[in-house]
């Protein structure tokens, strides 16, 4: 699929355009319309999972940590105009930047908030510029931000819960089972290197009862059979 996106920082730049896109004016941007193909390439792995085995039309989708939105775009569009998704980063500037993203291609199924979805009502610092980790905090300063749980994030039905949350995603599911045990589908990021020691055993018993497929960091996919994770990788229960 084809969109336009602002990109609004270094972090950015690496993970979205490279090799560089073209740089167009915004009345330039705003003559394009997006295009979409879900038989075409999606760009990162994961996504054409999501694509092809999780998010179909009409569904509602949470999307926990959306950075600058592009996979919000792609999400909104896969799920078509009877579908929604709600999208949350903890970082003002990344809601900003999704916000404008939301605009410049005219998709009217996504909202934007800036807030953590972690464990429970709390004030947060974050760290490590746009692709942050955050911590509790006892002191509001200018890296401050809230932390909300997953029941308020979703109001009503979802569909599809996406996990992207920097190691978060252990007291998510660990304080939210019987709101995941009414969500069908889920995509997680597992970061090994942000949980405790363990972790990925909890992370695991917290998804007991579901089918996993696993996409390992080499790029292979396949069902998830109790094979030991070490490294980064993308859980999917569908």
């Amino acid at each position: 699929m084809k969109f336009n996106a602002i990109i609004a920082d270094r972090v950015g730049e690496l993970w979205y355009d490279s090799p560089p896109h073209p740089r167009l004016s915004l009345e330039e941007a705003l003559k394009l319309p997006l295009e979409v193909d879900r038989a075409a390439e999606a760009g990162w792995k994961e996504m054409g999972i999501l694509r092809d085995h999780v998010v179909g039309r009409g569904d509602r989708v949470v999307e926990c940590g959306c950075h600058h939105g592009l996979t919000t775009i792609m999400l909104a569009a896969w799920v078509g105009t009877k579908g929604h998704v709600q999208a949350f980063d903890a970082v003002p500037l990344n809601a900003a930047v999704a916000r404008r993203n939301m605009e410049l291609n005219g998709i009217a199924n996504a909202n934007i908030y800036c807030a953590a979805v972690g464990g429970k009502r709390q004030i947060v610092n974050y760290y490590n510029d746009s692709n942050v980790v955050v911590k509790a905090g006892s002191v509001v300063g200018p890296a401050s931000t809230i932390m909300i749980t997953l029941e308020d994030a979703i109001q009503g039905r979802a569909d599809v819960l996406k996990l992207d949350v920097e190691g978060c995603e252990l007291e998510i599911l660990e304080s939210s089972p019987k709101l995941l045990a009414r969500t069908p589908r889920l995509a997680i990021e597992l970061h090994t290197d942000l949980l405790p020691r363990d972790g990925v055993d909890r992370v695991l018993s917290a998804l007991k009862s579901r089918p996993l497929h696993i996409l390992w960091e080499d790029g292979t996919f396949e069902p998830y059979s109790g094979q030991r994770i070490v490294e980064r990788v993308h859980l999917f229960s569908y």
